[in-house]
């Protein structure tokens, strides 16, 4: 049960994440108004709805047994996916 705990944790912490690169994403849009500024903040967007809905999978329901079996390896996944996210923030501030 520790892993569901852990991945929940590290889903708020990503969305957290991306709400940040989202906040820079739309001032970058307003000022530099460029399709590829519109991609990523696209992109920001969608990864976020993709984790919020994660988040309200993991915390409500068991999803069968298949959390229980991947008790390991999604904690270890969403620790690699918040690391990179956290890496694209630290690039985007720059």
């Amino acid at each position: 049960m520790w892993g569901v705990a852990l991945t929940v944790g590290l889903e708020v912490t990503k969305a957290f994440l991306i709400c940040v690169l989202l906040a820079i994403y739309i001032e970058n849009y307003r000022s530099i108004k460029s399709k590829f500024t519109l991609g990523l903040l696209m992109f920001a967007a969608i990864l976020l709805a993709e984790t919020i809905m994660a988040i309200g999978i993991y915390s409500v329901t068991s999803l069968c047994r298949a959390i229980e079996m991947s008790e390991v390896a999604r904690p270890i996944l969403s620790l690699i996916e918040v690391i990179g996210i956290a890496i694209l923030v630290w690039i985007t501030r720059k």
